[in-house]
């Protein structure tokens, strides 16, 4: 009897979909997040700007880096002072595993979920929705240092691509601190049972060596849109051209605005 008590949550998960919550992310006790972590944010684009181009185009916000949980990610969908209608039109894109996973689905289900296969993001952009798409994923997990970011980019280039097949913007935006609040175990293996897996097979830790996040300040910083144009069959050369720009835009985000964080020190590499 007791073996299904235990396995209630896990069955009646594993046959529900998640469920976005907004109520849930405008609560005091997620908005105390913000306070734990001295979230700051520096928007170039404002939340009623985002908001304006949003209705007009389908807008791919692209958040970097990832870390071990995108506590960054986490604070920005429920900031006090967040524009309460923009949250909804930006679900996350994650790997398929996560939209399968009981119990996880819907811890993350409460911030919107969507499937980041090409398809399912073909079809969202197509109907001129937007979406959160982190780029560097696993892989970018075990780049960085205490004195280093480290972004899995340089290679990254379909984003772009299904961008400009499908009449969507880009807006590039940077979390400092994203990847200072967890330390993490790295090592070739685990990287790459990470990466198989599509989700974080790894140790981290915290605040007294669990995996508790450091009260590290974070920084959300939004740049502006990129401005790409509607290609419906982009070359080679038009996927080069606007994913260099693209680089640019993040490299110069970074180097504008890290002396307004705790992390002037830190260095930028995108590889």
């Amino acid at each position: 009897t007791m073996t299904y008590v235990f396995m209630a949550p896990v069955i009646i998960s594993s046959l529900s979909p998640p469920v976005a919550s907004s109520s849930l992310l405008r609560s005091k006790l997620m908005g105390n997040m913000c306070t734990y972590f001295k979230y700051q944010e520096i928007l170039e684009t404002p939340d009623d700007e985002l908001m304006k181009l949003v209705g007009q185009r389908s807008m791919v916000a692209v958040l970097m880096p990832h870390g071990v949980i995108s506590y960054g990610g986490i604070c920005s969908a429920c900031y006090p002072l967040r524009d309460e209608t923009l949250m909804p039109n930006f679900p996350t894109a994650v790997a398929s595993v996560v939209m399968q996973l009981p119990i996880l689905k819907h811890v993350m289900g409460v911030f919107g979920l969507l499937n980041a296969s090409k398809k399912s993001l073909t079809k969202h952009m197509q109907q001129g929705k937007s979406f959160v798409l982190y780029t560097g994923g696993i892989a970018e997990l075990f780049l960085c240092s205490k004195t280093e970011e480290k972004l899995f980019l340089k290679n990254r280039k379909g984003f772009i691509k299904l961008a400009l097949r499908n009449n969507a913007d880009v807006t590039p935006t940077l979390l400092f601190g994203n990847t200072e609040v967890l330390d993490v175990l790295k090592n070739d293996f685990l990287q790459k049972l990470s990466r198989s897996a599509q989700v974080t097979m790894t140790w981290f830790w915290g605040l007294w060596g669990l995996p508790v996040p450091l009260p590290k300040q974070i920084v959300y910083v939004r740049g502006r849109p990129l401005g790409l144009p509607h290609i419906e069959e982009p070359t080679d050369e038009d996927v080069d051209k606007w994913h260099t720009k693209f680089c640019l835009e993040v490299q110069r985000l970074f180097e504008t605005h890290k002396a307004d964080t705790d992390y002037n020190h830190k260095t930028l590499t995108i590889i």
